[in-house]
Protein backbone atom coordinates (compact mmCIF):
# COMPACT_ATOMS: atom_id res chain seq x y z
CA UNK A 1 0.00 0.00 0.00
CA UNK A 2 1.16 3.03 -1.11
CA UNK A 3 0.22 6.12 0.91
CA UNK A 4 0.76 9.84 -0.08
CA UNK A 5 -0.03 12.73 2.32
CA UNK A 6 -0.64 16.10 0.65
CA UNK A 7 -2.09 19.38 2.42
CA UNK A 8 -4.94 20.99 0.41
CA UNK A 9 -3.99 24.19 -0.98
CA UNK A 10 -5.24 27.14 0.18
CA UNK A 11 -7.31 29.25 -2.17
CA UNK A 12 -5.50 32.38 -3.59
CA UNK A 13 -8.50 34.58 -2.11
CA UNK A 14 -8.56 32.31 1.64
CA UNK A 15 -8.74 35.69 3.30
CA UNK A 16 -11.75 36.47 2.13
CA UNK A 17 -14.01 33.83 3.48
CA UNK A 18 -16.03 33.44 6.73
CA UNK A 19 -13.92 31.63 9.12
CA UNK A 20 -17.11 28.76 9.71
CA UNK A 21 -17.23 28.09 5.79
CA UNK A 22 -13.98 27.71 4.69
CA UNK A 23 -13.90 23.96 5.64
CA UNK A 24 -17.07 23.51 3.40
CA UNK A 25 -15.82 24.84 0.25
CA UNK A 26 -12.36 23.05 0.91
CA UNK A 27 -13.91 19.56 0.65
CA UNK A 28 -16.80 20.16 -1.71
CA UNK A 29 -13.96 21.47 -3.99
CA UNK A 30 -11.53 18.14 -3.45
CA UNK A 31 -14.78 16.03 -3.93
CA UNK A 32 -15.51 18.09 -7.40
CA UNK A 33 -18.85 19.04 -6.58
CA UNK A 34 -18.25 22.89 -6.52
CA UNK A 35 -15.29 24.06 -8.76
CA UNK A 36 -13.40 26.77 -7.99
CA UNK A 37 -11.37 29.25 -10.43
CA UNK A 38 -8.21 28.53 -12.55
CA UNK A 39 -5.82 31.27 -11.26
CA UNK A 40 -6.93 29.23 -7.55
CA UNK A 41 -9.45 31.48 -6.56
CA UNK A 42 -13.02 30.48 -5.02
CA UNK A 43 -14.57 33.87 -4.75
CA UNK A 44 -16.35 33.08 -2.02
CA UNK A 45 -18.31 36.48 -1.81
CA UNK A 46 -19.49 35.82 -5.15
CA UNK A 47 -22.89 35.51 -6.04
CA UNK A 48 -24.35 31.91 -7.97
CA UNK A 49 -27.23 31.33 -10.26
CA UNK A 50 -30.00 29.03 -9.82
CA UNK A 51 -28.65 27.04 -12.51
CA UNK A 52 -24.98 27.04 -11.09
CA UNK A 53 -26.72 25.60 -7.74
CA UNK A 54 -28.47 22.72 -10.28
CA UNK A 55 -25.06 21.43 -11.20
CA UNK A 56 -23.84 21.06 -7.73
CA UNK A 57 -26.94 19.66 -7.09
CA UNK A 58 -26.87 17.08 -9.64
CA UNK A 59 -23.30 16.11 -8.81
CA UNK A 60 -23.81 15.73 -5.15
CA UNK A 61 -26.83 13.41 -6.18
CA UNK A 62 -25.53 11.05 -9.12
CA UNK A 63 -21.72 11.74 -7.87
CA UNK A 64 -21.01 12.43 -11.90
CA UNK A 65 -17.93 14.89 -10.69
CA UNK A 66 -16.25 14.82 -13.95
CA UNK A 67 -20.23 15.80 -16.02
CA UNK A 68 -19.85 13.03 -18.49
CA UNK A 69 -23.03 11.87 -18.27
CA UNK A 70 -24.85 15.79 -17.85
CA UNK A 71 -25.70 15.69 -21.57
CA UNK A 72 -28.11 12.81 -21.17
CA UNK A 73 -30.19 15.26 -19.58
CA UNK A 74 -29.94 18.21 -21.95
CA UNK A 75 -33.57 17.91 -23.23
CA UNK A 76 -35.03 17.15 -19.71
CA UNK A 77 -36.27 20.26 -18.75
CA UNK A 78 -39.47 21.95 -19.13
CA UNK A 79 -38.35 25.09 -18.96
CA UNK A 80 -38.86 27.45 -21.81
CA UNK A 81 -35.85 29.36 -20.91
CA UNK A 82 -33.94 25.99 -20.73
CA UNK A 83 -32.65 25.20 -23.81
CA UNK A 84 -30.83 21.88 -24.56
CA UNK A 85 -27.65 24.18 -26.17
CA UNK A 86 -27.34 25.47 -22.65
CA UNK A 87 -24.38 24.64 -20.74
CA UNK A 88 -26.50 24.12 -17.87
CA UNK A 89 -29.11 22.23 -19.87
CA UNK A 90 -28.44 19.34 -18.55
CA UNK A 91 -28.21 19.99 -15.22
CA UNK A 92 -31.65 21.54 -14.89
CA UNK A 93 -32.99 18.91 -17.16
CA UNK A 94 -31.75 16.18 -14.37
CA UNK A 95 -32.74 18.24 -11.06
CA UNK A 96 -36.33 19.18 -12.54
CA UNK A 97 -36.66 15.41 -13.95
CA UNK A 98 -36.07 14.21 -10.21
CA UNK A 99 -38.28 16.68 -8.84
CA UNK A 100 -35.59 18.46 -6.73
CA UNK A 101 -36.02 21.95 -8.58
CA UNK A 102 -39.30 23.98 -9.17
CA UNK A 103 -39.96 26.85 -11.88
CA UNK A 104 -41.63 30.16 -11.11
CA UNK A 105 -45.01 28.83 -12.02
CA UNK A 106 -44.92 29.97 -15.67
CA UNK A 107 -42.80 27.88 -17.53
CA UNK A 108 -40.07 29.65 -16.46
CA UNK A 109 -36.87 28.68 -14.22
CA UNK A 110 -35.06 31.83 -14.33
CA UNK A 111 -31.34 29.58 -14.90
CA UNK A 112 -28.91 32.74 -14.53
CA UNK A 113 -30.93 34.56 -11.53
CA UNK A 114 -29.33 34.46 -8.34
CA UNK A 115 -30.14 31.93 -6.26
CA UNK A 116 -31.15 33.04 -2.79
CA UNK A 117 -30.47 30.71 0.38
CA UNK A 118 -34.06 29.53 0.54
CA UNK A 119 -34.30 28.40 -3.09
CA UNK A 120 -30.40 26.69 -2.49
CA UNK A 121 -31.96 24.98 0.72
CA UNK A 122 -35.51 24.17 -0.86
CA UNK A 123 -32.97 22.10 -3.80
CA UNK A 124 -30.69 20.35 -1.54
CA UNK A 125 -33.66 19.44 0.84
CA UNK A 126 -35.69 17.73 -1.81
CA UNK A 127 -32.84 15.94 -2.59
CA UNK A 128 -32.25 14.20 0.86
CA UNK A 129 -36.06 13.24 0.80
CA UNK A 130 -38.57 16.33 1.85
CA UNK A 131 -41.39 17.94 -0.31
CA UNK A 132 -43.18 14.88 -1.05
CA UNK A 133 -46.19 16.94 0.00
CA UNK A 134 -45.06 20.43 -1.83
CA UNK A 135 -44.86 21.95 1.29
CA UNK A 136 -42.03 24.49 -0.18
CA UNK A 137 -44.19 25.84 -2.44
CA UNK A 138 -46.99 28.07 -1.63
CA UNK A 139 -47.57 30.98 0.47
CA UNK A 140 -45.11 30.39 3.49
CA UNK A 141 -42.62 28.09 1.90
CA UNK A 142 -39.13 29.69 2.57
CA UNK A 143 -40.58 29.39 6.73
CA UNK A 144 -41.17 25.53 6.00
CA UNK A 145 -37.82 25.37 4.30
CA UNK A 146 -35.98 27.09 6.92
CA UNK A 147 -37.66 25.30 9.45
CA UNK A 148 -36.40 22.08 8.47
CA UNK A 149 -32.98 22.66 7.86
CA UNK A 150 -32.92 24.17 11.33
CA UNK A 151 -34.08 21.06 12.95
CA UNK A 152 -31.09 18.95 11.17
CA UNK A 153 -28.63 21.46 11.69
CA UNK A 154 -27.76 22.29 8.73
CA UNK A 155 -27.79 26.18 9.67
CA UNK A 156 -26.37 25.95 12.39
CA UNK A 157 -23.08 28.03 11.19
CA UNK A 158 -25.71 30.38 9.27
CA UNK A 159 -27.50 33.19 10.12
CA UNK A 160 -31.01 33.02 8.74
CA UNK A 161 -31.52 36.43 7.87
CA UNK A 162 -29.06 35.87 5.22
CA UNK A 163 -31.36 33.56 3.54
CA UNK A 164 -33.43 35.97 1.58
CA UNK A 165 -30.99 37.64 -0.41
CA UNK A 166 -28.46 36.50 -3.48
CA UNK A 167 -26.72 33.64 -1.58
CA UNK A 168 -22.65 34.31 -2.00
CA UNK A 169 -20.92 30.85 -2.98
CA UNK A 170 -19.27 30.61 0.43
CA UNK A 171 -22.41 30.38 1.93
CA UNK A 172 -24.16 27.54 -0.66
CA UNK A 173 -21.36 25.56 0.26
CA UNK A 174 -21.45 25.65 3.67
CA UNK A 175 -25.34 24.74 3.06
CA UNK A 176 -24.48 21.85 0.70
CA UNK A 177 -21.80 20.31 3.25
CA UNK A 178 -24.10 20.66 5.87
CA UNK A 179 -26.91 19.03 4.15
CA UNK A 180 -25.08 15.80 2.49
CA UNK A 181 -23.41 15.12 5.73
CA UNK A 182 -26.84 14.57 7.58
CA UNK A 183 -28.85 11.32 7.05
CA UNK A 184 -31.50 11.38 3.74
CA UNK A 185 -34.83 10.84 4.84
CA UNK A 186 -37.67 8.59 4.14
CA UNK A 187 -41.64 9.66 3.96
CA UNK A 188 -44.74 8.15 4.49
CA UNK A 189 -48.18 8.51 4.77
CA UNK A 190 -48.69 7.43 8.32
CA UNK A 191 -45.38 8.29 9.92
CA UNK A 192 -44.26 11.28 7.30
CA UNK A 193 -40.54 11.77 7.52
CA UNK A 194 -38.41 9.70 9.20
CA UNK A 195 -34.68 9.27 9.19
CA UNK A 196 -34.18 5.38 9.83
CA UNK A 197 -36.66 2.07 9.04
CA UNK A 198 -38.43 1.98 12.54
CA UNK A 199 -39.09 -1.55 11.64
CA UNK A 200 -35.57 -3.19 10.91
CA UNK A 201 -33.89 0.50 12.38
CA UNK A 202 -31.12 0.85 9.81
CA UNK A 203 -30.02 4.51 9.80
CA UNK A 204 -30.80 5.82 6.11
CA UNK A 205 -27.49 7.10 4.26
CA UNK A 206 -26.64 10.75 3.86
CA UNK A 207 -25.90 11.96 0.29
CA UNK A 208 -22.12 12.21 0.83
CA UNK A 209 -22.07 8.39 2.16
CA UNK A 210 -23.67 7.46 -1.16
CA UNK A 211 -21.63 9.20 -3.43
CA UNK A 212 -18.46 9.96 -1.70
CA UNK A 213 -18.09 7.43 1.38
CA UNK A 214 -17.98 10.60 3.45
CA UNK A 215 -18.05 8.80 6.78
CA UNK A 216 -18.00 10.95 10.07
CA UNK A 217 -15.80 9.11 12.17
CA UNK A 218 -14.31 10.28 15.56
CA UNK A 219 -15.07 14.28 14.47
CA UNK A 220 -13.71 13.39 11.10
CA UNK A 221 -15.02 12.50 7.82
CA UNK A 222 -13.77 10.65 5.48
CA UNK A 223 -14.07 9.85 1.78
CA UNK A 224 -13.05 6.59 0.02
CA UNK A 225 -13.31 6.26 -3.51
CA UNK A 226 -13.57 2.71 -5.29
CA UNK A 227 -14.95 4.14 -8.41
CA UNK A 228 -11.42 3.53 -10.49
CA UNK A 229 -10.71 -0.18 -10.71
CA UNK A 230 -7.82 -0.42 -13.18
CA UNK A 231 -5.09 1.38 -11.89
CA UNK A 232 -2.83 0.56 -9.17
CA UNK A 233 -3.66 0.24 -5.63
CA UNK A 234 -2.70 3.70 -4.22
CA UNK A 235 -4.12 5.69 -1.24
CA UNK A 236 -4.27 9.66 -1.33
CA UNK A 237 -5.36 11.33 2.00
CA UNK A 238 -6.41 15.17 1.79
CA UNK A 239 -6.20 17.20 5.03
CA UNK A 240 -8.51 19.42 5.82
CA UNK A 241 -9.17 20.99 9.43
CA UNK A 242 -10.79 18.28 11.36
CA UNK A 243 -11.72 16.53 7.51
CA UNK A 244 -10.33 14.06 5.80
CA UNK A 245 -11.02 12.96 2.12
CA UNK A 246 -9.59 9.47 1.01
CA UNK A 247 -9.49 8.18 -2.09
CA UNK A 248 -8.45 4.38 -2.91
CA UNK A 249 -7.65 3.19 -6.27
CA UNK A 250 -7.46 -1.00 -6.75
CA UNK A 251 -6.74 -2.51 -9.77
CA UNK A 252 -8.58 -5.22 -8.15
CA UNK A 253 -12.27 -6.22 -8.18
CA UNK A 254 -13.72 -4.57 -5.34
CA UNK A 255 -17.16 -5.21 -3.89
Amino acid sequence: LSVMSVANAAFTDAKDFTAEYTEAAEVLTSLGVLKGYTDGSFQPKGEITRAEVAAIVYRVVTGDTSDKSVGIYADYARFDDVKSTAWYAGYVGYCNNAELIKGYGNGKFGPNDKVTGYQALAMILRAMGYDKNGEFTGTGWEVKVASTAQQRGILVNINQGTLGVSATRELVAEIIFQAITKNTVVYTPALGYYTADLLGGVATDSLGYKQFGLTKVSGEITAVDYQNKTTTLTEVVDEYQGYRKQTLVSDNALG
